[in-house]
């Protein structure tokens, strides 16, 4: 779907998002050869698009959270989207060994949602 309705013309890494919605979050080349954030809903009946130069990367994703959490251990980073937005969600366990999860914006990294101490 992201090749053929993203137009996305290679495929570096693909994520799985689950938060009440799923969405595939796909990171690849567009037919520019830019690289490019697609986020697929489940039912492919909406595609998005970001150009990785005008968002947070993954790496950035998992430094903001590292930085402000100090978690123990980062287990998942996935892309989708949360009340319309896009959106990394970052899975960690912290110093307690309690499962973790923050939405940040992709966009510019501010933390949208957290659901500490599962």
């Amino acid at each position: 779907m992201a090749k053929n309705y993203g137009h996305l013309t290679e495929t570096n890494e693909f994520y799985l998002y689950n938060r009440g919605k799923v969405f595939y979050g796909v990171e690849g080349l567009d037919a520019k050869n830019k690289e490019v954030y697609a986020i697929i809903s489940e039912n492919g009946k909406k595609i998005s698009i970001y150009s990785k130069n005008k968002v947070i990367d993954q790496l950035k994703a998992r430094q903001l959270v590292q930085q402000e959490r100090n978690p123990k251990k980062i287990t998942k980073l996935a892309l989708g989207m949360y009340h319309n937005k896009p959106v990394w969600e970052v899975t960690y366990y912290n110093q307690n060994n309690k499962l973790c999860y923050d939405l940040l914006s992709l966009k510019d990294g501010h933390v949208m949602q957290s659901i500490q101490n599962i």
